[in-house]
């Protein structure tokens, strides 16, 4: 036979039922063979091909389906939150002054501070952290005003001697007060408070609290946020402090003006936001500095008599570790520089300047 004939096969005549021999070329058969696989693909398509379309476009809707419920828990949770962003905060306890203690929390008192020239009566008690700045703001002032105090030493992982408190914060004051026992929060507030009942005594120190309101309020995210209204401004009642008169202040503050409020209230400020923040960064440079901050902090607050020793190895090192890791985090959020050393420097020669220029004001005297 020849080569260009590869394909022999029988068929049937319909008229005479008798076989006839089909011979189909090279070029033929692969014809039929092509045509023979697309009618097998189009029965199988018309067997199984209309489930997997359906499958395929029931897939499709869930896809789109999902996507548009997405679209709209997002939108809606934008939503909410802009409406509570704008929404307005009532302060129902607008005016109040903090809470009043019937008695005196059971704590044990670590040490007491006693002041000769004390006479205010107020029997203070100063709940603290020996390493936060804030306390030793406090601590500070009382010692330079000589008020008389008791300190109890707050552990500053568990916080069991704060657990009476609904304010979670350090330092607080506790100042024996008619009726009870007043309780102070926030280093700014304690210091203003405490400053201007040195000044009006007789005004009392609840009446002196109602010129500190907490109000609260959304800030640009939407969180709630609290805020001590003229915590650094101090008040006198209107009464004028004994000794003075409203001409020789005016007077004193045209030529003084390192006296003025708002000088002192410049530089509490830069304490608060400034200074604070780079002092954690210096005294925790490293894990070996934290440490050994601890040790010391352990050594002169005695915690081995006012904590068990479990307690005070869990202090001294979870506090260190603590330490250094928000030492390096206020770092980053307050732009200090890679040595942090710097950034000290740099704020206390700011404040010699300010200390040169008072010394200047001061011997140069009212002007005449």
């Amino acid at each position: 036979m020849s080569k260009s004939v590869s394909l022999v096969h029988w068929c049937a005549d319909d008229h005479s039922k008798m076989p006839s021999l089909v011979i189909h070329p090279v070029k033929s058969q692969r014809s039929l063979l092509r045509s023979y696989n697309e009618q097998k693909n189009e029965k199988a398509c018309s067997k199984f091909g209309g489930k997997t379309s359906e499958r395929s476009w029931t897939v499709t809707r869930l896809g789109l389906l999902s996507i548009g419920v997405g679209t709209l828990a997002g939108a809606g949770y934008s939503y909410t939150k802009l409406q509570q962003a704008r929404a307005p905060v009532i302060n129902k306890d607008f005016g109040a002054q903090g809470p009043l203690l019937v008695t005196l929390p059971q704590v044990a008192v670590s040490r007491q501070v006693i002041s000769p020239t004390d006479h205010t009566g107020l029997q203070l008690v100063l709940f603290q952290y020996p390493t936060c700045p804030f306390c030793c703001k406090v601590r500070a002032f009382l010692d330079y005003y000589g008020f008389s105090y008791d300190v109890v030493e707050v552990n500053p992982v568990l916080r069991q001697q704060i657990r009476w408190s609904l304010y979670k914060k350090v330092p607080i004051v506790v100042a024996k007060v008619e009726g009870g026992y007043q309780q102070l929060n926030d280093s700014s507030l304690i210091v203003s408070s405490l400053a201007s009942y040195l000044h009006d005594p007789m005004g009392g120190l609840q009446n002196l609290l109602k010129c500190y309101p907490t109000i609260n309020f959304n800030d640009d995210d939407g969180s709630l946020r609290s805020e001590i209204m003229n915590r650094y401004f101090l008040m006198f009642q209107g009464d004028i402090p004994t000794g003075r008169t409203k001409e020789n202040i005016i007077e004193e503050r045209k030529w003084r003006k390192w006296a003025d409020d708002r000088e002192e209230r410049k530089w509490r400020k830069w304490a608060d936001d400034r200074l604070v923040h780079v002092l954690s960064p210096n005294v925790y440079r490293t894990k070996e500095e934290a440490l050994q901050a601890f040790h010391w902090f352990s050594e002169v607050g005695e915690w081995d008599k006012h904590f068990s020793p479990w307690e005070r190895s869990l202090v001294i090192y979870v506090g260190a570790c603590a330490m250094w890791l928000i030492g390096k985090r206020l770092k980053k959020r307050h732009n200090l520089k890679d040595d942090v050393r710097v950034s000290l420097y740099d704020e206390c020669n700011n404040w010699l300047k300010a200390l040169r220029k008072t010394r200047d004001l001061v011997s140069r005297g009212p002007v005449s």
